[in-house]
């Protein structure tokens, strides 16, 4: 199964401000890619965190899309699946965009969450495990015939993904901003590697538009610390 990453990050490697406002740095061009990158995905994945930021329903914008990027061979609705140790059911506003007819709706996490709230609020499909890890949660979603999963964050979630040893493939989009803030997350969270971990990425290509890099990598054979 295809399991890669997209983010959008400032120079100094942000995702977001050190107070977790939703923040857009990426240009159009970078929704553009977005909506790309999900048309190829049979489930998108976030961690819980990112999607009491952004509850909306994570799909590929028609619009955006041209005639080549269209993927024919998706077996119906694209999957949302959110791994969260507390739910996400207090997220704003869900009554306004839950359910979706456009989305399956999918959350992962411990047998503590609230299985009739998440049905009732969201009309999420609730899957829980004494250990909900993000290999579980990968493992379930190819059990329901996903051969492609975008993870999206946040940096938490990437990083342990990485370490699960089942990320092939970033997309990174540079933009040119500068955040700042010891606190502010980045594409990259967690304990962090140590010197004899750091994962070696092989640079696929690279595209500039106007003061915007986009950025393709791949893991070098090895790469994950596993």
């Amino acid at each position: 199964m295809r399991v890669f990453s997209n983010s959008a990050i400032s120079v100094d490697g942000k995702l977001g401000t050190s107070s977790l406002d939703h923040l857009v740095i990426g240009s159009d061009e970078d929704r553009r890619l977005m909506s790309v990158l999900r048309a190829q995905a049979d489930a998108v994945l976030v961690g819980g965190q990112t999607f009491r930021n952004w509850p909306l329903p994570l799909v590929e914008s028609p619009s955006a899309l041209r005639p080549e990027d269209r993927r024919s061979d998706r077996d119906g609705l694209i999957i949302n699946a959110v791994l969260t140790r507390v739910g996400i059911t207090s997220a704003s506003a869900v009554a306004k965009r839950w359910p979706d007819p456009r989305v399956r709706l999918l959350v992962f996490g411990p047998p503590t969450l609230d299985v009739d709230a998440h049905r009732q609020a969201l009309g999420a499909e609730v899957f829980t495990s004494e250990e909900p890890g993000v290999a579980w949660v990968l493992d379930e979603l190819q059990a329901m015939g996903c051969r492609s999963v975008l993870v999206e964050g946040g940096g938490d979630l990437i990083a342990r993904v990485l370490r699960s040893g089942r990320l092939s493939e970033l997309f990174v989009t540079l933009a040119p901003v500068l955040i700042g803030g010891v606190s502010a997350p980045t594409l990259l969270d967690g304990a962090g590697l140590r010197a004899d971990e750091l994962v070696k990425l092989r640079l696929q290509s690279v595209k500039r538009v106007d003061d915007e890099l986009f950025l393709h990598y791949t893991l070098r054979s090895g790469g994950s610390p596993g």
